[in-house]
């Protein structure tokens, strides 16, 4: 009987540090996020990622999560197949939770005619990435406001339609974006990218921690992530046409992205 008793309270111990264990490693075991997409992804190399892992920290009762930034600049669906990168950079990420694919910007300009190439195109990376992630789980997201609206409208229904027949869930950021830029300011979410050579040689000197030289562009050009210059030369035409996001439009972007996954982290 004493021997029966012994048994017991060992098993019992045993059990108990094992159920502790298990608890501990469930805790620690990180949510993978995996980001995809062109320059609008890669641009907020770190301020995007660090966001969405800063601001998940705070929650309670939700793993730890890791972002994991794969953005490309100038990069098609296409491309990321087909240019190697896809190879090289993404298929060797183990133990991803949840892939965000953003692609459609560049394909408008490079993959005409769009509405032929874009579908397929989107559709072989959704076959590949179910191939090699098979228990994660692919989102699509829209694009930013990025084109003339016209075209932003049909770049969106082409991505969401091919969530929908992929039977794929769509996290439609483009809505969420544009209105940050209401409530915030037409350019306040955007980068001035802008080419030295338009700005009045006496300026220069003032303008030189900006400037750098672009090997794509053969040329210096500004770069600047808020509105500081704008004073000076936001009267420039051009001055305001790039849309890339500066870092308040990633923080946006971040922000929208936690609140698209916290529920999922919570039931997870």
């Amino acid at each position: 009987m004493r021997k029966l008793i012994i048994l017991l309270t060992a098993f019992l111990i045993i059990n108990n540090l094992a159920a502790q264990s298990a608890e501990k490693d469930s805790i620690n075991k990180k949510v993978k996020l995996l980001l995809i997409g062109d320059s609008t992804t890669e641009g907020g190399k770190p301020t995007f990622e660090n966001t969405i892992e800063q601001l998940l920290a705070r929650e309670e009762g939700i793993p730890n999560v890791e972002a994991i930034n794969v953005g490309k600049g100038g990069e098609t669906a296409f491309s990321l197949l087909n240019s190697g990168r896809y190879d090289s950079q993404v298929k060797g990420i183990d133990s991803i939770d949840y892939i965000f694919l953003r692609y459609g910007i560049n394909d408008w300009f490079k993959r005409q005619p769009f509405e032929e190439n874009f579908p397929k195109d989107m559709k072989n990376v959704i076959a590949q990435l179910r191939n090699d992630y098979p228990e994660s789980q692919i989102i699509v997201m829209t694009i930013l406001p990025f084109l003339r609206e016209d075209d932003t409208k049909i770049v969106n229904q082409f991505i969401t339609n091919v969530a929908s027949e992929e039977k794929l869930e769509i996290f439609d950021i483009c809505p969420a974006y544009q209105k940050g830029l209401e409530e915030y300011g037409e350019f306040s979410m955007s980068v001035r990218f802008f080419p030295l050579s338009d700005i009045p040689e006496k300026y220069h000197t003032l303008v030189a921690p900006y400037t750098k030289y672009y090997e794509w562009k053969k040329a210096e050009w500004l770069r600047v992530y808020t509105n500081e210059l704008d004073p000076l030369f936001g009267h420039l035409p051009g001055w305001y046409k790039d849309k890339h996001p500066n870092p308040t439009g990633y923080r946006l972007i971040a922000r929208e992205t936690v609140e698209f996954i916290l529920p999922k982290l919570k039931n997870k």
